[in-house]
């Protein structure tokens, strides 16, 4: 979350811990590494409107929330979150139903946030259309340089801890087929937290307008359908053309042994199957179809010519020989970490 960054676990985030140190060397990665907010701290940093001193209870708050959403944005596993109380996690917006930490996991926070019976028939947001990838990508385009949050005032201390935010972006990219303004977008709510010994979230009650933030999204001229079209069908043919360009020939490169790879630590083998079993449980949250994500486990699991049989059979197109990038003949991307497909040099064996 965010505050005072213990110094062994920020990565040099002065906002947010849990980023790196001892605790998180079997942390799981969505993209594969820790992220980078160099970005959106500048913006906080230049646009905040409270500085709050170091170790108030303003600051301890404004960093844990920021701690909590880099997890849930960038940790692919529950079991890795430092910030929530494992299994007692619950969030809700707005008075809807609570969701568990692992439905909001694979949904993801902007879904969370804007799932709401009346905004998919205002055009504004459909969360039931969107995946985890898609709503952060939407997002990411809209507000390029990141989307800062500031706390503004703390009504009262732990256990439960209520308070009041603003989040804030300029909208310098499209939304939903309306164009870049420039414009600053912010809304402000309020959120009762309630937290273990620990400082560790338990319960979330997140309260504020929607209309607040996709009125200001939605403010930009509207791109015409045609152009919006055929933007979607040039991203899209982008990724066919990348596909087709490794795939002159059946379905794409044949594949071949992974190269040797050294884990950033020893493991052993049930650590390896751990980390295996967690990213094809959670693989198909990231996008793309589950019967291609299921071919594509039971291609990692056989052999190479078995392997090979299985993906010309689902149709992949196969863009790294060993397995690390393929595409579907729709053109979505699925990229496999290489501790699915092989063993560490490192691997501690038994005996």
């Amino acid at each position: 979350m965010e505050a005072t960054a213990a110094a062994d676990s920020s990565g040099g985030d002065s906002y947010r811990s849990h980023l790196a140190g001892e605790g998180e060397k079997h942390t799981v990665w969505r993209h594969g590494a820790p992220p980078s907010y160099d970005a959106v701290n500048a913006l906080f940093e230049a646009e905040r409107t409270q500085e709050w001193p170091a170790g108030s209870l303003e600051e301890v708050v404004q960093n844990a929330i920021k701690t909590w959403e880099m997890e849930l944005s960038h940790k692919a596993r529950l079991s890795d979150f430092k910030s929530v109380s494992p299994g007692k996690f619950r969030l809700s917006v707005n008075g809807g139903r609570p969701r568990t930490g692992e439905e909001t996991l694979a949904m993801g926070s902007y879904n969370a946030l804007l799932d709401g019976p009346l905004l998919p028939s205002a055009g504004a947001y459909d969360a039931s259309a969107e995946t985890f990838q898609s709503s952060h990508d939407l997002f990411r385009a809209a507000f390029p340089r990141g989307f800062a949050w500031e706390v503004l005032k703390v009504y009262s201390g732990p256990p439960v801890i209520a308070f009041k935010f603003r989040h804030w972006g300029h909208k310098e990219g499209p939304y939903k087929g309306h164009a870049a303004t420039g414009d600053k977008v912010e809304f402000h709510g309020v959120a009762v937290l309630k937290v273990d010994e620990q400082l560790r979230a338990e319960d979330v009650e997140v309260y504020y307008d929607p209309g607040e933030l996709l009125g200001g999204l939605l403010k930009g001229p509207k791109v015409a359908s045609s152009e919006e079209d055929s933007g979607e069908v040039v991203a899209l043919a982008e990724r066919l053309t990348e596909a087709a360009a490794v795939s002159e020939t059946d379905n794409g490169k044949k594949l071949k042994k992974p190269k040797p790879w050294k884990h950033t630590q020893a493991i052993t083998p049930a650590q390896l199957r751990q980390m295996r079993d967690e990213f094809w449980d959670t693989a198909p949250h990231y996008g793309g179809q589950k019967e291609i994500w299921d071919a594509l486990r039971a291609a990692a699991d056989s052999d190479l010519a078995l392997a090979q049989t299985i993906v010309d059979s689902a149709g992949i197109i196969v863009s790294n020989s060993d397995m690390t990038l393929c595409y579907d003949e729709r053109g979505a991307k699925y990229e496999l970490p290489k501790y699915v497909l092989s063993e560490p040099t490192n691997l501690i064996r038994d005996g």
